[in-house]
């Protein structure tokens, strides 16, 4: 057993510098390509068929767009970040949970206003997919790799096809998260200083109320794991169950 909080295993470990991993936040990581599978498999050919040539989502980040650095040819940008966080409760000894606001964006790029009244309308589709999204907590859309099965071995034409392969990875799981609600979805005004002015973009944003669960390791505070073997007795003169207890004995 390890110190947990959520997906994150504590101390935390270091991550590969090649890939666009989150520095100690995995639910990032799973909630980022989760809802951006998703964005482009419900609305990506409704977009394409106002925006030719131009995919529904072309960056993905895991930050707040108005805190970085920030270009028009990331645009359309999917940003998935976490927000805040609310005071965490405690659920019994050496666990706890702790609940944050996780921030959904999606911000299209600049367009005439010819352009801009025809994609006004996209509002609807972004809201409809998030809360689609958030209802199943998975979605065929989106498989995390290690969930798909293997090929079938060589000389056999059968493939078996995983439960995720079939219905989607199950997010709550992936990323640690113990339930999740939608508490908004919204446009919003993006703004982003530069040198010369201050640059607004309009996007459409959702707000996600997320628990995670922490589970502490025994150990680490000194303490020895028990083991402990239960089961129930049918009683009389022959029972057919016992009940037993075992305990690790002490060091010599």
């Amino acid at each position: 057993m390890a110190n947990s909080v959520g997906a994150l295993l504590l101390p935390a470990p270091a991550i590969d510098r090649t890939t666009d991993d989150s520095v100690a936040d995995p639910m990032l990581d799973i909630l980022a390509a989760y809802f951006t599978a998703v964005v482009r498999h419900y609305f990506g050919d409704a977009w394409t068929s106002v925006a030719p040539n131009e995919p529904v989502i072309r960056t993905v980040s895991k930050h707040d767009p108005e805190e970085t650095d920030f270009s028009e040819k990331q645009l359309p940008l999917l940003c998935v970040w976490r927000e805040a966080d609310v005071t965490p409760s405690k659920l019994g000894d050496l666990v706890g949970e702790s609940q944050s606001q996780v921030r959904i964006l999606w911000v299209p790029p600049p367009a005439t206003q010819d352009k801009k009244h025809k994609r006004h309308s996209f509002f609807n589709a972004f809201d409809k997919a998030i809360r689609f999204a958030v209802q199943n907590g998975r979605d065929p859309s989106w498989v995390y790799p290690a969930d798909v099965a293997d090929p079938a071995p060589t000389g056999q034409a059968l493939k078996v096809t995983t439960a995720a392969e079939y219905s989607g990875s199950a997010v709550y799981a992936l990323a640690g998260i113990s339930w999740w609600t939608l508490q908004n979805v919204n446009r919003v005004p993006v703004q982003v200083p530069t040198e010369q002015a201050r640059l607004t973009y309009p996007a459409y944003l959702a707000t996600l109320l997320v628990a995670e669960t922490t589970d502490s390791d025994p150990v680490a505070f000194g303490g020895v794991p028990t083991e402990f073997e239960v089961a129930l007795t049918s009683g009389g003169d022959d029972p057919i169950t016992r009940f037993e207890a075992e305990v690790p004995p002490d060091e010599p």
